[in-house]
This record gives C-alpha cells, structure tokens and sequence, in this order.
C-alpha cells in the first residue's frame, strides 16, 4: 500500500479524498432535495397519465353507449314516421274512398233529379197537349154547330178531325 501511497503524493491524496467526498456530499444533497421531488413529480405525472388514459377510455365507452343509445332512439323514430306515415296513407285512401263514395251519391240524387224534372215536364207536356186536343175538339164541335151540317159534310169533318188527331198522337 506504501507503493500505491508512494505514486499518490498527499496534496493530490488529500484531493482525491476531499473531491470523492464532496461527490459524496453533494450526491447525498442532491439525492435528499431533488431525487424525492423528481421521483414524486415522476409519479404524479405517471398518475396524471393513467388517470387521463382511463377517463378517455371511460368517455370512449361512454360515446360508444351514447352512440348505442342514439342508434336505438333513431331506430325508434324510423318506426314511429313509418307508423304515422302508414296511418296518414291509411286515413288518405279512407277519405278517397269517402269523396268517390260521396261524388257516386250526388251523382246518384243528380240523376235522380234530372229524371224527376224530366218525368214532370213530360207530365206537363202531356196535359198541354191534352188540353190541345180538347181545345181542337171544342173547335171542331163548333164548327159542327155552327155550319148546320148535314150528314156527309159531318163525316167528312170527324173524317178529318181524325187525321189531325192521328198525327197529334202525344198520349
């Protein structure tokens, strides 16, 4: 050891003590102030990670619920339109029917009508020409009278009354 001493002289001896203890010291001082605080801050900082690592995928599967559940309503609005769709088509072909139904019936009381005003004019129309005819025979009983007829001249105006009447044949 006195060799290994000798090769050291003791000023440089005495350094090497006194640097490798300074090392020593301030690594200790280090260590005591900064490695705790790094190692805590170190910590808090994994922590921090995790804790927002597991809140994104907390609000991951929260979006993926909230998705589901969004999926599911609008599924339930597609049912409920095609419901409301079907009974809005179901109550617009009821009402169709109910107009063409309606339209039939005026169409039938129309009808109706017009055939009863056509019977009443024909009805009309045949007393008027009653009324003609007895107006016409009233004309030619008249005449018989007035003219003192004799017979053959009285057939010949009944003869022709006839005609006339014939021709008239409304009734």
């Amino acid at each position: 050891m006195d060799r290994i001493i000798a090769f050291f002289d003791k000023p440089m001896l005495i350094n090497m003590i006194l640097i490798l203890s300074n090392t020593l010291i301030l690594y200790a001082i280090v260590h005591k102030l900064l490695y705790k605080p790094v190692i805590e801050f170190m910590n808090k900082r994994s922590e921090n990670i995790k804790e927002s690592m597991e809140s994104a995928k907390k609000q991951e599967q929260e979006a993926l619920e909230l998705k589901r559940k969004l999926h599911i309503e609008l599924k339930k609005i597609e049912n409920e339109k095609k419901m409301i769709l079907d009974k809005f088509q179901t109550l617009g072909k009821q009402r169709k029917e109910e107009i063409v139904k309606e339209a039939i019936e005026d169409a039938k009381n129309i009808k109706k009508r017009a055939l009863d005003d056509i019977m009443h004019e024909e009805f009309k129309a045949k007393e008027n020409i009653k009324a003609q005819i007895i107006d016409l025979s009233f004309l030619i009983a008249s005449r018989f009278i007035s003219k003192n007829i004799e017979d053959d001249d009285s057939l010949k105006l009944l003869d022709d009354a006839l005609v006339i009447l014939e021709e008239i044949n409304y009734v």
